[in-house]
């Protein structure tokens, strides 16, 4: 197959990519601490969120609008890497309490994967999270360097 057309993960060249979801989340272990989540949608909606403390709904938010060519190369990466292969869970190490970080990847009802880390090292993880903020920054550059999340 020709790479330029080459779609990840067995979609057809004109999928529809409502049901795809990519979603990226920073869980503090500390109470009253907030959520900080970016999602990006098969269709290239892009969604920052965060809260003041982890119960609640109301919060601030960001929207941005990917090209669908910068989804499927998101999906692309993820499919290269050994994403969906990785345990669903890396505790912390014994005595260390570290903030939980989420990736859950949607392709399809049957097809998907959501990866709970909290530590580093998880090389296919820290891969992953770098594109998904790469990606979501081409349209929200505030993404990057602590601009709207203070940890993401």
């Amino acid at each position: 197959m020709d790479p330029q057309t080459y779609m990840p993960f067995g979609l057809l060249e004109n999928a529809d990519l409502s049901q795809v979801e990519i979603f990226f989340a920073f869980v503090s272990p500390k109470s009253g601490a907030g959520r900080q989540e970016l999602t990006i949608k098969g269709n290239g909606e892009v969604h920052l969120f965060k809260t003041e403390n982890y119960e609640d709904g109301v919060g601030q938010g960001r929207r941005g609008q990917l090209e669908r060519e910068v989804v499927l190369r998101l999906l692309d990466l993820i499919e290269s890497t050994t994403f969906f292969q990785l345990d669903d869970e890396y505790p912390p190490e014994e005595g260390h309490e570290f903030a939980r970080r989420i990736i859950r990847v949607n392709i399809a009802l049957d097809q998907s994967k959501t990866v709970e880390v909290q530590r580093t090292g998880v090389e296919s993880f820290e891969k992953v999270a770098v594109a998904i903020k790469l990606a979501a920054a081409l349209t929200l550059p505030e993404t990057l360097k602590g601009r709207f999340f203070a940890n993401l």
